[in-house]
């Protein structure tokens, strides 16, 4: 470990201006703009620099060989939040709220170190900040294969989803989506198994504690049917979460001519949302859509089933139209 004052870290960096690789100086800048604004106003204080300023001392006693690099880029830990990184504007802001949940809690294999930075779980799904990290430049494809254990248990079914991007040669930031058929208990203990990494097998293994954030969370009861002939569809139920959107619904339809329907779902300005996932369990049908950045006044719940003209004038039957009265909306558990 080694102490050094503000003014000497402050030459230190001076002097490597002109030869610190850009990836480097990223990495610095976002561990110096994650530090609390109190310590950044301390003028006296002094900073234990396990991170930065070792790996300063590094950098200019060994003329940035490759090896060195990657060993500067293992030591100084990704900060601050996965989720601020993501092209998910839901995400950004949720974490602007203040409703993210920060973990930091890391496993070590293969030379790789899988640390699960941040969660959010708004009672509809739960998004996972993740970060990958190697003393060796990472493949862009480092998609992970994963196991879930909730409260110990093997969930029956569920969904993933996410993506990745490259922080840096060494580092990969990802975020995933898991989406459960059953309603998730409000907290609960989350195992994430990591069992392969691209094309690397290994066992990285996190446990760590879910709690639901419902303050955010309107939900609406219609209760709704419409009919088309033999075919039926009640709206049950219809969530707006900070990370999604979730309908509820059942649909009732002859065995022996059952079709395969898609929904889509419009607000007041017309425009469809993007369907996230769907579960199907005794009938009840669960699907999740991209948020709304504002609850709207009026939702459009509107079936379709392409190639078939005929049939899709039938359905058009069950196309339902539901008002929203935003001040007499439910917050979930009231």
């Amino acid at each position: 470990m080694v102490e050094i004052n503000d003014q000497k870290l402050a030459e230190l960096l001076k002097q490597m201006e002109g030869e610190m690789p850009s990836q480097v100086r990223t990495r610095i800048d976002d561990t110096l703009a994650s530090l609390p604004e109190r310590k950044k106003k301390m003028k006296k204080s002094t900073m234990i620099a396990s991170g930065i300023v070792a790996s300063v001392a590094i950098l200019l006693g060994a003329g940035f060989t490759n090896n060195t690099m990657a060993q500067v880029l293992q030591s100084i830990p990704f900060v601050g939040s996965v989720f601020t990184h993501s092209k998910d504007s839901t995400l950004k802001t949720t974490v602007e709220k203040g409703l993210s949940q920060t973990i930091n809690k890391s496993a070590t294999d293969k030379g790789i170190t899988v640390t699960v930075n941040e969660v959010i779980f708004d009672g509809t799904r739960v998004s996972i900040g993740y970060v990958v990290q190697s003393q060796q430049d990472l493949d862009d494809n480092v998609n992970p294969s994963i196991g879930f254990k909730i409260d110990g248990k093997q969930p029956g079914n569920y969904g993933v989803g996410g993506n990745s991007e490259r922080y840096d040669d060494q580092t990969i930031l990802g975020v995933m989506h898991l989406d459960s058929s059953t309603q998730l208990p409000d907290k609960f203990e989350l195992d994430v198994n990591f069992n392969k990494l691209g094309d690397t097998e290994g066992n990285w293994n996190i446990h760590f504690p879910v709690e639901e954030i419902t303050s955010e969370n309107k939900v609406i009861l219609p209760m709704e049917k419409k009919e088309s002939g033999d075919i039926s569809l009640i709206v049950e139920k219809v969530t707006f979460a900070p990370t999604s959107t979730e309908v509820v619904y059942k649909l009732k339809q002859p065995a022996e001519r059952e079709m395969e329907l898609s929904f889509e779902l419009y607000g007041s300005d017309g425009k469809a949302l993007e369907p996230l996932s769907m579960f199907k369990e005794n009938g009840t049908v669960k699907i999740s859509y991209e948020p709304f950045k504002t609850i709207p006044k009026e939702i459009t719940f509107r079936p379709q089933l392409r190639h078939d003209q005929e049939i899709d004038e039938k359905l058009s039957k069950l196309e339902m139209n539901l008002q929203l009265n935003l001040s007499a909306l439910k917050s979930r558990g009231s």
